[in-house]
């Protein structure tokens, strides 16, 4: 603050302060006169004002008030605001890390009981203005110029990586359950049912089509540009499925779409990083 508007506001509180002083020390007679002879100025005032000037000088106040109580406010909800802030921040250091799993198991209950209890609408609502930030956020950061100087490793990278955080978000909110055991391949069947479904319609999907959607994705993630060294092991480490892809393995006789079941040739190794040419 400038040291003249600080001389002038301590001024003005010290006469601020020797006039409440006075009002004190006054007597009941002082006081009723006092107010009698503002009463009469302020009537004579008005009584030689005209309609427009009347009407300025009360909007003219009003604004004067409206301005003083927006800054209070601001000023309020700044200071407010800046504790909370500070306050946070002072538990959020001292606070062990029990606490802190404590306190994400408690904020993920009460995120999964309010998902639990809204309706289709107020979902679809919320879905839409989520996918609204996100895409604000998404653009914002597409035009700023440590995105544009980003590699392309590095957004394969990211792209892997909100791919993988919308899947889990996805995944969050339907679970899979194993239904009565029922045909010829009792323990093939599994029904996914979203936690908001509260007219218990249930969505029937075989267990070779998740396992085969969930291949899809790790056969995406191998075939990537960039090497990925625990999916390599896994790809290593887990048995080839010709026997499903080729379509012998289902008793039925329907070979499953090729959108969850790409045909592959052949699955990398730790040898495909020994020969340049194939990386």
């Amino acid at each position: 603050m400038p040291p003249k508007t600080s001389v002038r506001l301590s001024l003005q509180s010290a006469r601020a302060s020797a006039m409440r002083a006075r009002r004190a020390r006054e007597s009941q007679e002082q006081t009723t006169m006092r107010l009698s002879q503002v009463a009469q100025c302020s009537a004579l005032a008005q009584a030689s004002q005209s309609e427009e000037e009347r009407a300025t000088c009360l909007a003219g106040k009003a604004a004067y008030r409206a301005s003083l109580r927006s800054r209070f406010k601001n000023t309020q909800r700044s200071r407010m605001n800046a504790q909370a802030a500070a306050h946070a921040s002072a538990s959020r250091a001292s606070e062990t890390h029990h606490q802190r799993l404590l306190l994400n198991v408690t904020n993920a209950a009460a995120t999964a009981k309010s998902r639990a209890m809204e309706t289709l609408d107020h979902r679809r609502a919320r879905q839409s203005r989520d996918a609204a930030v996100t895409a604000s956020v998404r653009a914002a950061l597409d035009n700023s110029p440590s995105r544009a100087a980003e590699t392309f490793d590095r957004k394969r990278a990211r792209q892997s990586r909100e791919a993988a955080a919308a899947a889990s978000g996805r995944a969050s909110e339907t679970r899979l359950f194993r239904l009565q055991p029922t045909g010829r391949n009792p323990d093939r069947y599994f029904a996914a049912v979203g936690k908001s479904s509260s007219q218990g319609r249930h969505t029937t999907t075989s267990d070779h089509e998740v396992n085969s959607y969930i291949r899809s994705f790790k056969y995406a993630l191998e075939n990537a540009p960039f090497p990925s060294f625990s999916i390599v092991i896994d790809a290593d480490n887990r048995p080839h499925d010709e026997h499903e892809r080729s379509g012998r393995y289902y008793t039925w006789g329907a070979r499953p779409h090729s959108r969850y079941c790409p045909q592959i040739k052949r699955r990398r190794s730790l040898q495909d990083f020994g020969d340049p040419s194939i990386i």
